[in-house]
């Protein structure tokens, strides 16, 4: 009977012109972990970079917050062993692609100490890796959560989609990116050092580091106002090209 109601209230949210997303729960070699992830870009295809980037910062808030709302529904439906996600990232950059990933729950040290995947060709694991324990100095030896933000998440994403790399054609990626706290309905700020104790750094630490051309928006208000316009501009990605550019599959 949930089910059938949650379902319903997908429907109805899209007959109404809340644009879908299609957000969906990620299964690796540990199946026990919990996240949720999709990938988005925007008409038009011969220019996909324009919308996005002048698409205001609540505007896309609003998508990432409807993001969380799908996964919530995903959740409830089909009730996994563990904790909803507390948090979706959101990460416009200008090339038009718009990433979401949640953080993670259940699953330790989820990059730090993930098993070698054979189905992996990119070995986007060990990168991520490799970026977080660069983020190491010897004051500050692990990460707040083990790695398991939305932050580390949507990189990862985006590395698994370009080939494992974190640059485009210009140097580092551009853009911006949001935290969106769906437990507490607020914009969520990148978790500091020391947040849980001495010797642990965060994601603000990482994203310095890691996303230096990428604007961290640390305040906002989801606008709802024009998303039935918005909607009708985004074509999910289900088909990627060697240039990493986003077509109708």
């Amino acid at each position: 009977m949930l089910r059938t109601i949650l379902l319903l209230i997908l429907f109805i949210t899209q007959a109404i012109g809340i644009p879908r997303i299609g957000i969906k729960r990620n299964f690796t070699s540990q199946d026990q972990i919990i996240s949720y992830s999709a990938a988005i870009c925007f008409e038009p295809l011969d220019s996909p970079g324009s919308y996005l980037k002048n698409l205001p910062d609540n505007k896309v808030l609003n998508l990432i917050t409807i993001a969380y709302g799908e996964m919530r529904i995903d959740y409830n439906t089909n009730r996994p062993n563990g904790d909803i996600p507390s948090v979706m990232v959101g990460l416009a950059t200008d090339d038009g692609q718009l990433h979401f990933a949640s953080s993670v729950q259940r699953g330790r040290d989820i990059f730090l100490e993930h098993p070698k995947d054979e189905n992996d060709s990119l070995n986007r694991f060990d990168k991520i890796r490799h970026l977080l324990k660069s983020c190491e100095d010897g004051t500050y030896d692990r990460h707040n959560f083990f790695g398991k933000c939305g932050e580390p998440s949507v990189v990862e994403l985006y590395m698994s989609r370009h080939g494992g790399l974190l640059e485009d054609q210009n140097g580092s990626i551009r853009g911006r990116m949001w935290a969106w706290n769906g437990q507490q309905s607020r914009v969520a700020q990148p978790c500091p050092n020391d947040f849980v104790g001495p010797g642990r750094y965060g994601c603000r630490t990482f994203a310095t580091k890691w996303l230096p051309r990428i604007r961290l928006i640390r305040t906002g208000t989801p606008d709802s106002s024009g998303q039935d316009e918005v909607g009708g501009k985004i074509i999910q990605i289900t088909k990627w090209w060697r240039n990493f550019t986003c077509e109708r599959a």
